[in-house]
């Protein structure tokens, strides 16, 4: 007669994967998730039910203590990010490239990064797929500000993505020198004046 094998607990057959949530309100969060392997952080964080995200070991920077359990409303996090190298924040997509895009946050934050398009598609369509959270690669804040990595972004908290690469005022896309990634373009370059008549100077 055999005995009958205990069940195996979750966190025996999944090891809780490291992630920091930025909240919204300024405050963060480390502690962690099951993730799958393979699974991307970006759709599984957008994905919960109800929008509750379960931390284990969650800890907040503003209180300092360790919480065995806790589920962290994925509207408040600003973004997420992980130090485990094993996790991706986008899903892998065939015949994707990475586009430099400049990302404005609702609070005046401005990040650069680079988001996965497949070819041929529109901005706009990719954004569109992403759902709650946007996968961005190598976020940063420009001109050499400070490093954030790959993060999975709330596109509630986003006012606008665009092209990280700026053109002078009549520039051809394809000139060379004509271009800036991110940032505003030098004054000697590009003078945001000559862009717009003054007022009473149409006709002169």
């Amino acid at each position: 007669m055999t005995t009958p094998s205990r069940p195996t607990p979750r966190a025996a057959m999944i090891t809780p994967r490291n992630i920091r949530l930025q909240l919204r309100n300024g405050d963060w969060v480390v502690g962690g998730v099951y993730l799958s392997d393979g699974q991307a952080l970006a759709p599984y964080v957008g994905s919960r039910k109800a929008g509750w995200l379960n931390v284990v070991q969650a800890r907040w920077a503003s209180e300092g203590v360790v919480h065995m359990h806790a589920v962290v409303q994925a509207d408040d996090i600003l973004w997420v990010t992980t130090t485990d190298s094993q996790i991706r924040v986008a899903p892998i997509a065939a015949a994707a490239n990475a586009r430099e895009v400049d990302i404005l946050l609702e609070d005046g934050t401005r990040l650069h990064g680079k988001v996965q398009v497949a070819n041929k598609q529109r901005l706009s369509d990719f954004l569109s797929s992403c759902g709650r959270f946007l996968p961005v690669l190598g976020a940063a804040r420009p001109h050499g500000g400070e490093q954030y990595g790959d993060l999975a972004l709330n596109a509630e908290c986003v006012k606008a993505v665009r092209d990280g690469r700026l053109l002078a005022w009549g520039a051809e896309s394809d000139s060379p020198g004509k271009a800036e990634w991110g940032g505003l373009r030098r004054a000697e370059e590009f003078d945001p004046s000559e862009a717009i008549d003054e007022p009473g100077s149409a006709g002169r």
